[in-house]
C-alpha cells in the first residue's frame, strides 16, 4: 500500500481556488500508479471567474437579525460595457433576504445599475 504524499506544489494548481466538485481516480496514463482528475465549476456557468474578475461572496449580518446574510457577486458589463462587480441575485431575491433594501433602492432599474459597492453603501 502506498502513502499519501502532498504534491500540490508540483501539480500546477497550488495557488488556485475554485468550486471543486468532482474527482475521478484511475491509471489514466497506464504507468501503474493512481492518477486523479478533478473537476471545477467551469466556463459553462453563470459564475465564470478569472484571476482578474473573481466570483466573491460578501457575508455579514447586514440586517442585524442574528443571521448571516451572503451576497454572491460576479463581474458583468455595465451600461458602458465596462466590467463591474454586481450582486449575482435579483432585486427580489435580495429584498427577500434583506427587506430594508426595498425602501433604499426603489426600482429594479436602480438596483440593476447598482454594483456591489453601491448596494453595500445603501445598507450602512
Amino acid at each position: 500500500m502506498g502513502k499519501l504524499e502532498n504534491i500540490t506544489a508540483a501539480s500546477g494548481v497550488a495557488g488556485e481556488t475554485g468550486w471543486w466538485n468532482s474527482i475521478a481516480a484511475g491509471d489514466f496514463d497506464n504507468d501503474g500508479d493512481m492518477d486523479y482528475i478533478v473537476g471545477n465549476l467551469g466556463q459553462n456557468s453563470f459564475y465564470r471567474a478569472t484571476h482578474q474578475y473573481p466570483v466573491s461572496v460578501y457575508a455579514k449580518d447586514f440586517d442585524k437579525n442574528g443571521i448571516m446574510d451572503a451576497i454572491p457577486t460576479v463581474f458583468l458589463p455595465d451600461e458602458q460595457g465596462i466590467l463591474k462587480e454586481f450582486p449575482a441575485h435579483t432585486r427580489d431575491d435580495i429584498v427577500q433576504q434583506l427587506p430594508g433594501i426595498r425602501k433604499k433602492m426603489l426600482t429594479y432599474k436602480e438596483f440593476g445599475r447598482a454594483g456591489i459597492t453601491d448596494l453595500l453603501n445603501k445598507m450602512n
